[in-house]
């Protein structure tokens, strides 16, 4: 199963049971998409059921990933250019033509031997095949999201807690190179040539799709949490290298959903907030909660246009509490669901074990993220006729 192995950390994967249980549910003739498909356990496993399938996401490192994990290329091709790359003279950070804002955030994650050793690497893969490019960029990312020993001064960076630990990368990464790409090629999803012709991965975001109206049978997507960490945190210092800039990165982290940046509630919200908050909170979590809450009501309306009659939409989400209110995103869905002309159709809830949940275990009881989900709903709605 695809969602078991994974050809890059990634901190929230779907649990591969709930991938199966949820394709034996759904019609085979459906058209099927992952608006917010993250490494793309979803997809990936549905194409190789033989579903027709679209991802989506807005992180650019997570369609580089599921686009890496689909990917059919030849391996011999993709390996032979990970050798010759990882054996090309060096070059400086000055090649890769970043914009100052960009050349000091590398400056102060990566040491000088790394950063020249990184610019050899990312101006090869720049240079290779296209067709191999996906396998080679997420071999590369991988020496840089690490938990511990990476090509930066940091760790927890697959946890998109980034720290500084240390004064050199603890790798070598053209030596390392190779090994990755090895790596890579032999997690890959095994999808063959007409199984990955019926998956289509796109770049975008969910609540304004690059979709026609109806057209998608059934939906299956799991929400960043409330208490979600940041992805694009961590999956920034591997995008820089990529033609990604700091100010571009900043301004899709402020966008994205589950964004921490607050906003006031539009009278319409109101009954939604009023099912998913109970009790006090701050007026900065309320703040949040109202971003959050307006998010969510702007993906169920998309999600709603492009599902056909009698189509089904299926969330995984899981509640919170903050500072010792409870906060019911489930109930919150409902209220918006119905507000866009959805029908709850089905309503289950699973326990997470502490070693199974999405986000890293904590380290401490108490801890800032010790408040997060240890059960999660699995919430169906069906777009009426």
């Amino acid at each position: 199963m695809v969602g078991r192995v994974s050809v890059h950390p990634f901190p929230a994967r779907m649990a591969p049971e709930l991938v199966s249980s949820q394709l034996k549910s759904l019609p085979r003739e459906a058209v099927l998409l992952d608006p917010m498909m993250g490494s793309g356990s979803f997809v990936l496993e549905a194409a190789r059921d033989g579903f027709n399938c679209i991802g989506v996401d807005s992180d650019p490192l997570a369609l580089l990933i599921s686009s890496a994990a689909a990917s059919v290329c030849p391996a011999g091709d993709a390996q032979a250019a990970g050798d010759a790359i990882a054996s090309t003279p060096l070059r400086g950070i000055a090649d890769l033509g970043v914009d100052d804002e960009t050349r000091e955030f590398i400056d102060f994650w990566f040491d000088p031997n790394a950063r020249d050793k990184l610019s050899t690497l990312a101006i090869g893969i720049r240079e290779s095949d296209p067709s191999i490019r996906d396998v080679l960029w997420c071999a590369f990312s991988r020496l840089i999201i690490t938990k511990t020993l990476g090509a930066s001064r940091a760790r927890d960076v697959s946890h998109s807690r980034p720290h500084v630990v240390r004064d050199k990368a603890a790798i070598d990464p053209t030596e390392r190179f190779p090994a990755s790409v090895a790596e890579v090629l032999r997690k890959r999803a095994g999808l063959d040539p007409h199984q990955r012709a019926a998956l289509t991965l796109l770049r975008g975001d969910a609540r304004a799709l690059p979709l026609a109206n109806g057209v998608v049978g059934a939906i299956v997507t799991s929400p960043p949490y409330l208490t979600a960490i940041d992805y694009l945190r961590g999956h920034r210092m591997s995008l820089v290298w990529m033609g990604h800039s700091i100010a571009a990165l900043r301004d899709l982290r402020g966008e994205n959903v589950g964004s921490e940046r607050g906003s006031a509630r539009p009278e319409h919200l109101d009954g939604a907030f009023e099912a998913a908050v109970k009790g006090q909170v701050s007026p900065r979590r309320e703040a949040v909660i109202n971003r959050y809450l307006g998010d969510l009501d702007g993906l169920l309306r998309e999600l709603a246009r492009v599902t056909g009659d009698n189509g089904t939409i299926t969330f995984v989400v899981a509640n919170s509490t903050h500072s010792g209110t409870a906060v019911y995103i489930d109930d919150a869905l409902t209220e918006l669901g119905s507000a866009n002309g959805l029908t709850e159709q089905g309503r289950i809830q699973r326990l997470l074990p502490a070693t199974s949940r999405y986000l890293p275990p904590p380290t401490s009881a108490g801890g800032k993220l010790d408040n997060r989900m240890k059960v999660e709903t699995i919430l169906t709605f069906r777009r009426s006729a």
